[in-house]
């Protein structure tokens, strides 16, 4: 997991993220502060909704923002099964992982490439700077 610093600055405008959380107001509110910041968003309220999103899209997202106490499938192994994937793009996806308290499966994701961690509740300056570093140098695709 990498270490995200405070910025201003927003990413490249315009980039694709899917949000997967189980929580409906904070998933509403994740999804006003990316399209705020230039994404065109699309949601899911659980994991399934989430993978077949991945796959029905006719283009690919460039992030990919997981739940990591979702219940069900849990938000690690989403981003195990994303990272071991056939497809590219989907093992090289950059990842936020998101966590109201759970912390579990964190250690996870700090193993994982491309994945940063915030924990609820994030003020959006610390959402920019995690978009603006897994996004740096350009879109993922």
């Amino acid at each position: 997991m990498m270490d995200i610093a405070d910025t201003d600055l927003a990413p490249d405008p315009w980039f694709r993220a899917l949000v997967v959380d189980d929580n409906p107001a904070f998933r509403a509110l994740l999804c006003r502060q990316l399209a705020r910041i230039g994404a065109t968003v699309r949601d899911a309220g659980d994991a399934s909704v989430f993978l077949s999103a991945l796959h029905l899209t006719e283009r690919p997202f460039d992030l990919a923002v997981i739940d990591i106490g979702l219940p069900g499938l849990q938000g690690d192994k989403i981003i195990s099964w994303l990272r071991s994937s056939d497809d590219a793009h989907l093992r090289g996806l950059p990842i936020i992982v998101v966590s109201g308290g759970d912390t579990a499966g964190t250690e996870f994701a700090a193993a994982a490439p491309r994945v940063l961690f915030l924990q609820k509740p994030f003020r959006q300056e610390r959402l920019v700077a995690a978009v603006n570093q897994l996004l740096r140098g350009g879109l993922a695709h």
